[in-house]
């Protein structure tokens, strides 16, 4: 596929690749991407805003990582660290990458953010990719093909909220990824018929695998919930039996 230009592809559902009442876009790459301040992203300065136009996309190589931003994007470059500041990227590499809600940790993965107003959401491509609320001590791991989000603090919890992890929704995933493909329309679509046999693979094992963790976690509620009450019940009956001696005691007395 050319850098240039508008193109439409059509998405495979099933276990078939068939042609889709939905066209699927593909943005071509921005010439001169903006800059603010002027020309300080390739000049190596310590503050550096970039930003895309409408229907565009234009990479960017880091160091050990490289990011795509998508239409009407964003990101910062601010002391050694970038930050998505609006819209959406496609990252691959190693980089951990800033938002107003915490971090996303990228370790040789390759995966997809995009903020809206409230919120920020990740989806995992390859690789090990882990959240970082704001605040919150831990980090989440957020298996392959897996997408999750962040958004603000919580004054009660004292950190970001997050999400559970959910598998990526197909369609629109392809949608998504026609955006920011870069080859031709044969090489999109035997990408997108393996990417799918992986996907549903993998999700098929990371949902059982979230399934039994969760049915360990509701048994592991229930049985606290046992033990408490358990407690509660043996607190009451020694209170009774306290209760039955203290009065005993002030019949004899």
């Amino acid at each position: 596929m050319k850098a240039s230009g508008f193109f439409v592809l059509f998405f495979c559902f099933g276990l078939r690749l068939v042609a889709s009442e939905e066209a699927i876009v593909n943005y071509p790459l921005m010439k001169d991407i903006k800059e603010h301040p002027k020309e300080c992203w390739f000049s190596g300065g310590m503050s550096c805003l970039i930003k895309t136009d409408f229907h565009t996309k234009y990479p960017v190589e880091l160091e050990s990582s490289r990011i795509v931003l998508g239409s009407e994007s964003s990101i910062l470059r601010r002391s050694g660290e970038v930050h998505l500041v609006k819209g959406e990227v496609w990252i691959k590499g190693n980089i951990s990458l800033q938002t107003e809600f915490g971090v996303v940790d990228c370790k040789a993965c390759e995966a997809y953010i995009y903020r809206s107003k409230k919120e920020v959401h990740i989806r995992s491509l390859a690789g090990d990719v882990f959240l970082e609320p704001k605040n919150l001590k831990e980090k989440i791991y957020l298996p392959r093909y897996m997408e999750n989000w962040m958004a603000g603090v919580r004054i009660k919890k004292g950190h970001a909220e997050s999400g559970i992890p959910k598998p990526i929704s197909f369609r629109e995933h392809v949608k998504t990824w026609a955006k920011f493909y870069t080859g031709s329309k044969p090489e999109f679509k035997k990408e997108v018929e393996e990417f799918r046999r992986k996907w549903a693979y993998k999700v098929h094992e990371t949902s059982d695998s979230l399934k039994n963790r969760s049915t360990r976690k509701i048994a592991s509620v229930l049985a606290e919930k046992k033990q408490k009450k358990e407690a509660k019940k043996k607190k009451r009956e020694a209170d009774k039996v306290f209760r039955d001696m203290l009065r005993r005691r002030a019949l004899f007395e």
